[in-house]
């Protein structure tokens, strides 16, 4: 799976710069509602709901990859017996990285998994401006 990243990521690495603006756009369209409020509010918050519980899962689901990838990254120091994150392979850099993000594994689960609901209700809320 970590493969799979690495050629993901050669992929996106000439075009992240454009998927990180497009991302603050659609972020800062939904934050300020820069054009018309919704005509049905209810839908409106049942679409950002909806969109938000499908990233957390989604989060979940893919958060030892994402701790991993951040990990194998140099992003996230020492394991708790001071040897470098980066350095780890397998199940034991999972487990770091998760731990160094929450302090136990489920934290830093849970950790990816609401930042995931923020980010993708946000997005929700701002493609469901343009329909």
């Amino acid at each position: 799976m970590i493969e799979f990243f690495k050629i993901f990521w050669e992929i996106v690495k000439p075009h992240w710069l454009n998927i990180l603006a497009v991302c603050i756009g659609l972020t800062l369209f939904w934050w300020f509602n820069i054009y018309e409020p919704p005509t049905n509010p209810i839908w409106y918050w049942v679409v950002v709901i909806t969109s938000g519980l499908l990233t957390a899962i989604l989060g979940w689901i893919f958060a030892p990859l994402i701790a991993a990838t951040l990990g194998l990254w140099g992003l996230l120091g020492t394991a708790g017996t001071g040897i470098a994150i980066v350095t780890l392979k397998g199940i034991a850099l999972v487990n770091a990285a998760l731990a160094s993000i929450g302090g136990t594994i489920f934290i830093g689960k849970s950790i990816i998994t609401i930042v995931a609901f923020v980010f993708g209700s946000m997005i929700g809320g701002a493609i469901d401006l343009f329909f």
